[in-house]
């Protein structure tokens, strides 16, 4: 017999009710995601049982709509802590690194660095990753290693793959591969358990296809010593932080004004 969401957390969690509306409130906005209780493996080897979401998120590139695939587990002490995340591509896919994900999936994000038990939750987390992604999709497809390959990736029977664009059938090439760009400084991977997560089967548009080469930093002259790494990767990190911060802005600008334009409806209408 398969627990009920409800008595995983009671038998878990030091507050069931408050990881219980989270999570529920998350899944009724994406309904792309589900919850799932499994072993998360740390770092130093120790594991737990935990609660996770797993399934797609959307994301618009360029005005083109793509899923990403990630995985949301909850720490026992939720909300106090913040949740560990990571995005869990299918075998034909790669993922890009950058600095919202390393080479092993983990996403790091100012959300979850500033992450706040009284006000921070799933669906907060979860916007700020569409926002981050959509300037930087995390996956792309590997390289074909063979001319002729079946049309969806070789798939067992327990497991549901995201069929995947670029073999075959009306999908376009994902791009190809490109060299990997630095891992954040400081921060090691996981070795959280794989699985496989199901992805949409409509006509998406092709991934974005990322440059051959990387651009450099121009190393400051020695007229310039007082310019730093520090300064620049400061300066790097404010940028991306002030994009975010616009991307939530016109998000929620655009909320209120629904809001508001469903309001003035209603009274309308209790008016007559």
């Amino acid at each position: 017999m398969i627990p009920s969401l409800e008595s995983v957390l009671a038998q878990t969690y030091a507050r069931p009710d408050v990881a219980r509306r989270d999570i529920i409130k998350a899944l009724e906005n994406y309904k792309t995601l589900s919850w799932k209780y499994d072993r998360f493996v740390f770092n130093d080897g120790r594991f737990k049982d935990l609660v996770n979401l797993e399934g797609t998120i959307p994301i618009s590139y360029k005005g083109n709509p793509y899923n990403i695939p990630i995985c949301i587990w909850l720490m026992d002490t939720h909300p106090n802590n913040a949740p560990m995340c990571f995005v869990k591509p299918t075998p034909d896919m790669q993922i890009k690194v950058s600095m919202y994900v390393d080479h092993n999936g983990k996403i790091y994000l100012p959300y979850l660095h500033d992450w706040n038990p009284a006000s921070s939750e799933l669906c907060g987390l979860i916007l700020v990753m569409i926002c981050a992604f959509g300037e930087h999709p995390p996956v792309f497809s590997k390289p074909r290693t063979a001319d002729v390959q079946p049309p969806y990736p070789t798939q067992p029977q327990h497991s549901a793959f995201m069929p995947m664009p670029g073999a075959g059938g009306n999908y376009p090439p994902y791009p190809s591969m490109i060299p990997h760009q630095p891992m954040p400084l400081g921060v090691t991977g996981s070795n959280a358990t794989n699985f496989s997560l199901p992805y949409s089967t409509e006509n998406n548009p092709p991934y974005p296809t990322f440059p051959s080469t990387l651009t450099t930093p121009q190393t400051p002259s020695s007229n310039s010593s007082t310019i730093t790494e520090e300064h620049i990767r400061a300066s790097l990190l404010t940028a991306v932080q002030d994009k975010l911060m616009q991307k939530l802005n016109e998000y929620f600008g655009q909320s209120r004004a629904e809001l508001d334009i469903l309001e003035q409806t209603s009274v309308e209408l209790n008016q007559g």
